[in-house]
């Protein structure tokens, strides 16, 4: 699969590491030093399997997107990304630079900002240090994840099996909280038997 990462930090530049060693080609865009790109670049293949490359490049030439960048910025990335219309969009934020009103989650704030967009919410509940080492764990660490798409949904979560992860579906976007800061899925590493009792419990 093709996967275009729009941000990389360290959850964006952590996924980039996973995905190509899952045999995926990774489309990197996005940093406060283009030289970091490069260099990111380089240790992931450097054009076999991930390459530097524009906003609009990892948001419209690939199968899915990962975003992954502060709420700060967000409105200067929208106007690079092109037409987001029908687009697949992982959403990684949680809401640490931007005060949201009561009952509005990071993923609506996203929507509303990218409108239009397939948003699937994932790969924000497990600390960036974590995604390397919980990878193909034994029970399966899960990597929760909502959406209102059944489809992208179930796109996202073969990339999330082929890295080595349990995709654990939380449901639709009304039940995002549950995993962003502050939900019982929020930061913590967990087996899909402790999640199951967890959820059952919330």
């Amino acid at each position: 699969m093709k996967i275009g990462i729009i941000g990389t930090g360290n959850i964006g530049s952590n996924l980039a590491r996973l995905f190509v060693a899952a045999g995926h080609e990774v489309v990197l865009s996005w940093s406060r030093s283009p030289e970091k790109l490069v260099r990111l670049s380089i240790e992931l293949g450097n054009h076999k399997r991930a390459k530097a490359a524009s906003v609009l490049e990892a948001t419209q030439d690939v199968d899915i997107s990962i975003l992954s960048i502060r709420f700060m910025i967000m409105d200067e990335i929208k106007k690079q990304m092109g037409d987001v219309t029908g687009k697949i969009i992982v959403d990684t934020n949680n809401p640490y630079d931007i005060k949201l009103p009561t009952g509005v989650s990071a993923a609506a704030e996203v929507c509303r900002r990218l409108k239009g967009i397939r948003i699937v919410k994932a790969f924000n509940s497990l600390r960036h240090t974590s995604l390397l080492t919980c990878s193909h764990t034994d029970p399966l660490t899960i990597s929760p994840l909502c959406s209102d798409d059944d489809n992208a949904k179930e796109l996202v979560k073969t990339v999330i099996t082929s890295i080595g992860y349990d995709p654990f579906d939380l449901g639709g976007l009304e039940n995002v909280f549950l995993q962003e800061p502050g939900g019982p899925f929020y930061n913590i590493e967990l087996s899909r038997q402790r999640a199951e009792k967890l959820k059952q419990n919330d």
